[in-house]
């Protein structure tokens, strides 16, 4: 049989294991049964027995790595705002050696990195503008009236 001891131990090993491998509380479970005869579930009981499920670690450790790469991403993302902030105010000081094609080029790529960076700090990056049915078709209409008017001059 275990003894207190090993049932102790067995649970702190499968904490290191969601942790440090970050394993799931089942895979954890079987892996330490394994080594100490007795199945995965068992290895569950004994950490519940001690009012601390595995199923809690794993979760706690699942929730930790999501922060630390959430706050990868954000240090990536601010990194990356300043590198191409810095390329684009290079080239700028640069444009006056450049041929008109290549500024409307840069003048495309400021639009969009502005675009992008009013994005990610949740301002609005477009502006729409709503015209009536009437007001669009009036241009339309006159050219209309226009063409029968000049094809009745030249026919009659």
């Amino acid at each position: 049989m275990n003894t207190s001891e090993q049932r102790t131990a067995a649970v702190d090993e499968a904490r290191r294991l969601i942790a440090t491998e970050g394993l799931s509380s089942n895979q954890a479970a079987a892996r330490i049964g394994v080594s100490y005869g007795v199945t995965g579930r068992s290895v569950q009981r004994w950490a519940e027995a001690d009012h601390d499920s595995l199923g809690d670690s794993s979760h706690a450790a699942a929730k930790q790595a999501r922060t630390v790469a959430t706050d990868q991403y954000a240090a990536l993302r601010a990194r990356m705002r300043v590198l191409a902030s810095t390329r684009a105010l290079e080239a700028l000081e640069d444009m006056p050696n450049w041929q008109p094609r290549d500024r409307q080029a840069l003048a495309m790529v400021f639009a969009i990195l502005l675009d992008k960076v009013r994005l990610e700090e949740g301002k609005v990056s477009g502006r729409t503008e709503v015209v009536s049915v009437d007001a669009a078709a009036q241009p339309l209409r006159r050219f209309v009236e226009e063409t029968e008017e000049y094809a009745n001059t030249e026919a009659g």
